[in-house]
């Protein structure tokens, strides 16, 4: 078999690769910052403490928040837009490409051990144009990208806080998102993995 050919059923292979479609599951912390209680209460009973990740083969994106007000949080990769369902059946839509952060810096971190798994880690400065606040983002994916390969093509539309940007340089889902306004942290720390049948 020649070298051409060779090369052309390798990218074949890795056009066709399944993408990672397993639920992530991860423990959900609430801090607050400033001492604001009433903020902090309402995050709590918001976002509860528990978030599970589905990763769908078409690269839907579904953020269930257990014991929350928020119900889900469904990306949709055909339209680029995210859908959010509360228990009391209100529904809001966004498109992920009008929420924009400034970047101030981004660098990489040390590497973390998450779900079992040697994960490289970043840390983000930005600004939120709408407002001028500081954003802290920090956020860890698997080195394993054979057994947690993620198509990042998939999620070209969901460019707000940097998701897209870092499924492209990693090419995993994340094991750990946290984000750090000024008032207050959200953080999202990966515990364990079910299959899409449990």
């Amino acid at each position: 078999m020649n070298k051409s050919l060779i090369v052309f059923v390798m990218l074949l292979s890795c056009s066709c690769r399944s993408t990672f479609t397993e639920k992530v599951v991860y423990s959900t912390t609430i801090i607050s910052n400033d001492g604001d209680k009433r903020l902090y209460d309402y995050y709590i009973k918001k976002y509860g403490d528990t978030l599970v990740i589905d990763y769908q083969p078409n690269g839907d994106m579904k953020r269930t928040h257990l014991n929350g007000s928020l119900n889900y949080q469904l990306y949709k990769a055909e339209d680029g837009a995210v859908y959010f369902n509360y228990h009391n059946s209100n529904v809001d839509t966004f498109p992920c490409v009008e929420f924009s952060l400034e970047r101030i810096y981004i660098k990489q971190t040390e590497d973390e051990e998450i779900i079992g798994e040697t994960c490289k880690c970043f840390e983000i400065l930005a600004l939120a144009k709408s407002d001028g606040d500081s954003v802290l983002l920090e956020a860890c994916y698997p080195k394993n990208k054979q057994d947690f390969f993620l198509n990042h093509k998939l999620y070209t539309s969901y460019q707000d806080y940097y998701v897209h940007e870092l499924f492209k340089k990693n090419k995993t889902p994340y094991f750990k998102y946290y984000i750090h306004y000024p008032e207050i942290s959200i953080q999202y720390h990966g515990v364990k993995l079910n299959k899409k049948n449990d």
